[in-house]
């Protein structure tokens, strides 16, 4: 079955490119599916893009939370919308790819047509796949954020793909806060079964043993509120969900983020960039706040060089590692990881980042803002984030009485 949807994927990839696509779209492909045919990862983003096509039919959003969006793989199969290589045009009709690596992301290539007269797309966001191979070797866990109305739909689907192999159980979360219960679906593998209880339920007093039990597949259901909001409004305006392209209009940018809040320079420019950054380090953990906003303010370090995703860890570190000739070193993602689990707050795990980074030649500085992160989220997620938060602003504009 796997190796029929990964050439299924390939197929993808020649209809999207050409016939003849680019050496580097190859090259991600090749290599992920290398690093990812020990999983299931291929079944996963299959399920996705049944997800995505049904969603997208019904005039409603979903999100894949976490790193899904980190595969070329899964954008491939309709798993996501967020396409993960090096910022580029690609044109619709004839496949052809532009690549323009001097841009930091994709969505901020200004609009431009192709040779054959059709407007191209903008697509990338510099993600490397490392980070999702590393979760997806343990245990592939998805969260997937639906609207209410979808929710049932989605738990069909999903159900309906696995059939008779996958056990579909109501989850109680035992905590101080009040009990509350999501949808899971766990496709076990021989031999093995999740822990439940007298009345089939799935007792757990840890989130993380939940999500990581014996290296499942596992699919959370989570209803988002931001996303019934979209519905909501489609609903009330009459208007479907608005196109990309007209989301990352000018106008609506600036009504996205009409004033940058207190602690970031005032004369950042309004891209998509900056904004998913801003985005990000304030709803990070230990990025920003008494972290980067003081480096920034007294001038030690420049904005974009603060790490906002865990990928700008592992971007920083392997373009310095390229050119000092360090071939397929490990340190990207060891650094990645830790930080982004706020590892280096510890004192004998900082002494050993402190020896690998300043062997390196990193800045004292980087140090510094590294070991006082706790939590960084993955750029995948706040792509899908920044969208949907888009789309509400462009209602909000376009149809001010509905608020």
């Amino acid at each position: 079955m796997n190796h029929k949807l990964w050439q299924q994927a390939y197929d993808r990839l020649f209809a999207i490119y050409g016939e003849d696509p680019p050496e580097q779209c190859l090259r991600r492909l090749e290599a992920e599916q290398q690093a990812l045919e020990p999983t299931d990862a291929i079944q996963v983003f299959t399920v996705l893009g049944k997800l995505q096509a049904e969603a997208k039919r019904q005039n409603t959003v979903i999100i894949a939370a976490g790193t899904i969006g980190s595969s070329f793989a899964a954008w491939l199969m309709g798993a996501t919308v967020v396409n993960p290589l090096v910022p580029h045009y690609l044109c619709p009709r004839c496949g052809k790819a532009e690549f323009i690596p001097q841009v930091k992301d994709g969505f901020d290539l200004p609009p431009k047509n192709c040779a054959c007269g059709a407007a191209f797309t903008t697509e990338g966001h510099r993600i490397p796949y490392q980070g999702f191979v590393s979760a997806a070797l343990e245990g592939l866990q998805t969260r997937i954020y639906t609207s209410t109305a979808f929710h049932p739909i989605a738990v069909r689907i999903v159900k309906a793909f696995y059939r008779d192999t996958a056990l579909f159980l109501p989850v109680e979360k035992k905590s101080s806060q009040p009990v509350s219960w999501e949808e899971y679906i766990v496709c076990p593998e021989p031999g093995h079964s999740p822990p439940i209880s007298s009345q089939g339920i799935w007792e757990t007093n840890d989130l993380e043993y939940m999500l990581w039990y014996e290296g499942e597949t596992t699919y959370i259901f989570d209803v988002s509120p931001q996303l019934d909001r979209l519905e909501k409004l489609g609903k009330a305006t009459h208007v479907p969900l608005p196109q990309r392209q007209d989301l990352l209009q000018p106008l609506t940018l600036r009504a996205h983020r009409p004033s940058l809040p207190p602690g970031f320079p005032e004369d950042l420019p309004i891209t998509c960039d900056t904004l998913m950054r801003i985005d990000a380090l304030t709803r990070s953990a230990g990025a920003w706040t008494e972290n980067g906003a003081a480096l920034v303010r007294y001038r030690i370090a420049d904005f974009w060089d603060i790490p906002a995703f865990r990928e700008d860890i592992w971007n920083t570190l392997e373009d310095l590692l390229s050119r000092q000739d360090y071939p397929n070193s490990t340190v990207p993602l060891r650094v990645m990881e830790r930080v982004r689990k706020g590892r280096y707050r510890d004192w004998e795990d900082r002494q050993e980042l402190e020896t690998v980074l300043l062997d390196f030649g990193l800045p004292g500085w980087y140090l510094l803002c590294l070991t006082n992160i706790q939590f960084l989220f993955p750029k995948a997620h706040g792509v899908q984030q920044f969208l949907a938060d888009l789309a509400c602003t462009w209602y909000r504009l376009h149809h001010p009485h509905c608020f």
